[in-house]
């Protein structure tokens, strides 16, 4: 590009000096006029080429930006979805003194098999020793029903998954001030969107139901 003006700049001079053409100027001024013919075509060919070199970086920087928002999304959608049921209101008919708070979970699911831990208060002290003989003593159990303002129905599982998985899961109070934490694993036959929504009931001494929350995910 330089060199191009240079050119053109000595042309310049040589066209200026045309009332004393000598031979060597004839010479000159006819390079000069094609060179210049040339640099005239030449130049808005160049000049298109440039632009469209400038857009095809652009479109190739756009696609890559999307090819990364792509493959971020995805990596999103392969994480691992994970519910938590928090907020626990007395159980639907619940009279008793009992009020259970804090937090069950993060659930994962892998396959058809939920893990979670548990971090509770306000649970039945008889759980000191460990569950009862009565049905359901001292459990934390997911249930079908899938609102905490009616009743909640039976355990849930499905598919496969026959017999009850939940009749051995139970809590046991760390404390007098009846706290509670643990973790546990239950094939219920489900995935992770299957138990999604559905209520998780923590049970008294004698197997009542005292406390509802709803798995979300958060």
């Amino acid at each position: 590009m330089v060199s191009s003006f240079f050119l053109v700049s000595s042309c310049a001079d040589t066209f200026r000096f045309l009332p004393t053409q000598t031979d060597t100027h004839t010479k000159n001024t006819k390079l000069c006029t094609a060179f210049l013919l040339a640099f005239l075509l030449v130049l808005p060919l160049s000049t298109s080429v440039a632009a469209q070199g400038k857009k095809s970086k652009k479109s190739k920087g756009s696609k890559g930006s999307m090819n990364s928002a792509g493959m971020m999304s995805m990596k999103g959608k392969k994480g691992k979805q994970t519910l938590t049921a928090t907020g626990f209101v007395k159980y639907s008919g619940y009279q008793g003194f009992l009020e259970v708070s804090g937090t069950v979970g993060p659930m994962t699911t892998i396959g058809t098999t939920q893990s979670f831990g548990y971090q509770l208060a306000g649970v039945d002290n008889a759980c000191q020793s460990g569950a009862g003989s009565a049905p359901n003593s001292c459990g934390i159990h997911i249930h079908v029903g899938t609102s905490c303002t009616s009743k909640a129905g039976a355990h849930y599982f499905t598919g496969s998954v026959t017999t009850d998985p939940w009749t051995s899961i139970t809590y046991n109070t760390n404390t007098i001030d009846g706290t509670s934490t643990g973790t546990e694993s239950v094939d219920t036959g489900g995935s992770s969107a299957d138990v999604s929504g559905r209520t998780i009931i923590i049970h008294n001494w004698l197997g009542g139901r005292i406390a509802c929350a709803i798995l979300e995910q958060r």
